[in-house]
């Protein structure tokens, strides 16, 4: 099984905001994102492939230089990375889809716990 390499949408999620910065949070970096590929790609459970093989180019988000930077420094997973903006673990995989889709604005259709 090979990788799915698709440079136009890698092309397009570099051209979008840091995921992250998009939430509200500051982003430290200017200019373009970088296409950060999902560290837990959807693996064929019933192989042995899989370790240490890149994710496909639809299972990427952007990231400005600093967050993509600590996420692979600081977290070394998605799941902890996502947690420390208080974020859904899943959110990635989820933004991803969407933006493989053609739907490159981040919804997160969490429910919060605002009391309004």
């Amino acid at each position: 099984m090979s990788r799915l390499i698709d440079l136009k949408h890698l092309a397009m999620v570099r051209g979008l905001p840091c995921m992250i910065s998009r939430a509200d949070y500051y982003s430290h970096s200017t200019g373009r994102s970088q296409a950060h590929h999902l560290l837990k790609p959807n693996i064929d459970k019933f192989s042995n492939k899989g370790f240490n093989i890149k994710s496909n180019d639809s299972e990427v988000i952007p990231l400005c230089v600093y967050h993509h930077m600590i996420l692979h420094s600081k977290f070394g997973s998605e799941k902890e990375f996502f947690k420390n903006y208080g974020m859904k673990e899943t959110s990635g995989q989820e933004y991803a889809k969407q933006l493989y889709e053609g739907n490159p604005n981040w919804i997160d259709d969490s429910e919060d716990d605002l009391p309004f």
